[in-house]
């Protein structure tokens, strides 16, 4: 159970944390004792009754099934964890979902990305995309995966990103060029780490067009699958992912931050909302 629930906290916000906030909180007191004796009656107007079978108290802490519910001193802090990275609001609503509860939870989510200005000022409006047809998914984690490129920025730096089709859990890189030499050893040593796909699908652009990189799949046995030229959209996953990190990376440099470490904050927050969430593995 408490491995659960450390999990369960986002980062920066400890269990200690929550335990004080939920104590000190007359809402959350007033919670408790209503689950510990089911007399309901002080909480029929705050939304809880409705609930109540689904409410425990463990260790001073409330939870609604597997998720704790958060004192209201706390909201506000747990829907800027799940924004980090300046998530959408589909995204930071999920992440919430899976980690805590608490009312009007999706509401102060969607309220705190829409007056989010850096939200606003990096995301451009654009007609909606034409319907695409569905490819069909694979059947396990990496063995299909998508590659991707962005840049290059202001710095000269590139950034290489490696979508598992199925997940999706991306693998972000830093390059200074987007020659076969250095893509290679990265995409080299990703393959180390997550083990080599059956299939890797890129674009047509120059570290894909030579018998270097030819080579390169022949000697680890993944086969090397081209999209159709201009149609970047049929490299739908990881174009998608690209551009949410090139939306960080801009509002990185509105904020005045360090945009190599934002970029490094966003591919973790995108991983824990991935299939590979060790939090919902448990």
């Amino acid at each position: 159970m408490f491995i659960m629930l450390d999990c369960k906290v986002p980062k920066v916000m400890t269990l200690e944390e929550l335990k004080q906030q939920t104590k000190k909180d007359a809402e959350m007191r007033a919670l408790i004792t209503a689950i510990e004796t089911d007399q309901w009656n002080s909480q029929e107007d705050q939304g809880y009754k409705r609930l109540k079978d689904e409410f425990s108290v463990h260790n001073g802490l409330v939870l609604r099934g597997n998720r704790i519910v958060i004192p209201a001193t706390l909201r506000n802090k747990a829907v800027d964890l799940a924004h980090l990275g300046h998530q959408g609001i589909v995204k930071t609503q999920q992440l919430l979902r899976d980690k805590v509860w608490f009312p009007g939870r999706d509401k102060m989510a969607e309220e705190t990305i829409k007056n989010c200005l850096p939200c606003q000022a990096a995301t451009a409006k654009s007609p909606p995309p034409e319907p695409l047809l569905m490819t069909k998914l694979p059947n396990e984690p990496w063995k299909e995966v998508a590659i991707d490129f962005a840049g290059p920025f202001p710095s000269g730096d590139y950034i290489m990103v490696v979508i598992d089709e199925f997940s999706p859990f991306p693998e972000v890189e830093l390059l200074t060029s987007t020659s076969a030499k250095a893509v290679i050893p990265k995409l080299d040593a990703i393959f180390a780490r997550q083990g080599v796909s059956d299939i890797l699908k890129s674009g047509n652009g120059p570290p894909f067009n030579g018998h270097e990189f030819e080579n390169f799949a022949n000697h680890l046995g993944f086969k090397h699958r081209r999209i159709t030229p201009f149609w970047p959209k049929a490299n739908g996953e990881a174009e998608h992912l690209v551009k949410t990190l090139e939306k960080n990376i801009r509002i990185a440099h509105i904020e005045k931050k360090n945009w190599k470490q934002e970029l490094f904050i966003s591919t973790s927050t995108l991983r824990n909302s991935s299939f590979y969430n060790k939090c919902l593995a448990l």
